[in-house]
C-alpha cells in the first residue's frame, strides 16, 4: 500500500470524478501487478487505452480506499462510557454582588 500511496491523487479523481492524468508504463504495470496480486485477476496493464488506465485505477483505487479507511478505523482510539458514577448535584443559586458604575 505504500507504493501505492504515489497515486493516491490519481486514484481519487478516478473514483470521484472519472477521470486521471497518464501514469508512465512502468508505474501502471506496477499498479497493474499490485491490483492482480490483491484480487487474484490477471489484468493487463495497457498504457495505450485511457479507458483501460481509467478503469484500472478506479478499481484500485476503490481497495485502497476501503484498505486505507479500514486501517485508520483499526488505529483511532476507541471512547467508551465510563462505569463511574457521578452524584447529581443540587441546584444551587449564586449571588453576585451588584457594582455601581
Amino acid at each position: 500500500m505504500t507504493y501505492l500511496s504515489r497515486f493516491e491523487g490519481n486514484m481519487l479523481t478516478a473514483v470521484r470524478s472519472n477521470w486521471t492524468s497518464p501514469l508512465s508504463a512502468s508505474d501502471l504495470q506496477m499498479v497493474a501487478d499490485i491490483y492482480n496480486k490483491v484480487t487474484g485477476q490477471s489484468r493487463r496493464a495497457n498504457a495505450n487505452c485511457a479507458s483501460c488506465i481509467l478503469e484500472l485505477l478506479t478499481d484500485m483505487g476503490r481497495i485502497y480506499f476501503a484498505q486505507k479507511e479500514a486501517s485508520q478505523a483499526e488505529t483511532k482510539p476507541k471512547v467508551r462510557k465510563s462505569s463511574t458514577k457521578v452524584a447529581k448535584v443540587a441546584g444551587v443559586a449564586v449571588k453576585t454582588k451588584k457594582t455601581a458604575k
